[in-house]
C-alpha cells in the first residue's frame, strides 16, 4: 500500500501495533495521524503544525494514549487523547535542539537536548528529574545523544551518543549501568538503538565511511558482559533507519542506498 498526501517529507515514523494507528514526524514541524487498520489502504487521520522547524523524532507511549514529538526548534510537544483523537497538552521549550526522546512510564519520558550534559524526566508535563549524564558530575558537554531507548522493564536508558559509545544509565539517576564501545558514530549520523524483547542483547546502526570503504552495519552486543557480539555488514551506505519487530527479534533497516533489508536475530544472532 502507499501513502501519500504528506505537506512536507517525512523524518520519523512510530507505529502503536495494538490500536493499529502510526504517527509520521515531518521536515515542515507537522506530526500526522495514520489509520493502519487496513493495511491495504491506510489513510491520514488528522495533521497538527508541532513545531516551527523539523519534527525529528516521534514516539507513543506504550498504551497508545500518548505521544511526544521533538524538533530543531528547542522543544517538545506532549499530545493526548481526547474522544476520538488527540490534543496538544504542552509545548515545552528547551535552550537548544532536542534530539531524541523515550517513555519510561505511561505518562514519564526522557528527553536529551544538544549542548546539555542533562537528561530531563517528565511526568506528564511536569519535570520530575534532571540527572547529570557525566560520571564525574561536572557539567562540561562532551558529546550528544542522538538516539535512546528504554529497557523492557523500564529500569534503565539506553543512550547513543556522537563519540561511538553507548550508556545504558539507571532511569531517573545519573548512574551509568552499561558502556558499550564498537559501534561507529559521529555527528552527522542518525543513529537508532535497541534493547532485544528480554533485554539481553543492546543493537545500534554504526557506519563505515573512508575513502575506501563505505558501509551500513548493525552491532550487537551483550548487556551482562558489556561485549560486543558481532558486527553486520548491512548496506552500501549508511543506515538511515532501523525499526524492531513488535514480538520477535527481527529487524528493518533502511539505508541511503535506496534498500531495505531484514534481519532476523535468533537465538543465534545470525
Amino acid at each position: 500500500a502507499e501513502l501519500t498526501g504528506f505537506t512536507s517529507p517525512l523524518l520519523a515514523v512510530s507505529v502503536h501495533h495494538a490500536s493499529k494507528r502510526g504517527l509520521v514526524a515531518c521536515m515542515g514541524g507537522e506530526v500526522v495521524l495514520v489509520d493502519l487498520s487496513t493495511t491495504a489502504s491506510p489513510k491520514i487521520v488528522e495533521q497538527w503544525k508541532a513545531h516551527t522547524k523539523m519534527a525529528q523524532g516521534v514516539s507513543w507511549n506504550p498504551q497508545g494514549t500518548r505521544f511526544v514529538t521533538v524538533s530543531k526548534d528547542a522543544s517538545a510537544s506532549l499530545f493526548a487523547a481526547k474522544d476520538d483523537s488527540f490534543q496538544l497538552v504542552k509545548n515545552l521549550p528547551f535552550l537548544n535542539e532536542v534530539t531524541c526522546m523515550t517513555w519510561i512510564s505511561e505518562t514519564e519520558w526522557v528527553v536529551a537536548v544538544r549542548e546539555d550534559n542533562n537528561l530531563h524526566y517528565f511526568d506528564e508535563t511536569t519535570e520530575v528529574a534532571k540527572t547529570n549524564m557525566n560520571a564525574t558530575g561536572d557539567s562540561h558537554v562532551s558529546f550528544a545523544v542522538l538516539s535512546m531507548q528504554a529497557s523492557p522493564d523500564r529500569s534503565m536508558v539506553l543512550c547513543c551518543t556522537d563519540k561511538s559509545r553507548l550508556i545504558a544509565f539507571r532511569a531517573k539517576s545519573s548512574f551509568q549501568a552499561r558502556n558499550f564501545y564498537g559501534a561507529t558514530v559521529d555527528s552527522f549520523d542518525t543513529p537508532v538503538c535497541a534493547w532485544s524483547h528480554d533485554g539481553t542483547f543492546v543493537y545500534c546502526t554504526s557506519s563505515v565511511n573512508t575513502s575506501t570503504l563505505l558501509l551500513g552495519q548493525v552491532v550487537v552486543w551483550e548487556v551482562k558482559s558489556q561485549s560486543k557480539l558481532m558486527t553486520i555488514d548491512v548496506h552500501d551506505k549508511n543506515v538511515r533507519t532501523m525499526a524492531q519487530h513488535p514480538y520477535t527479534e527481527a529487524f528493518v533497516t533502511g539505508s541511503f542506498d535506496k534498500a531495505v533489508k531484514v534481519l532476523a536475530c535468533g537465538a543465534g544472532l545470525s
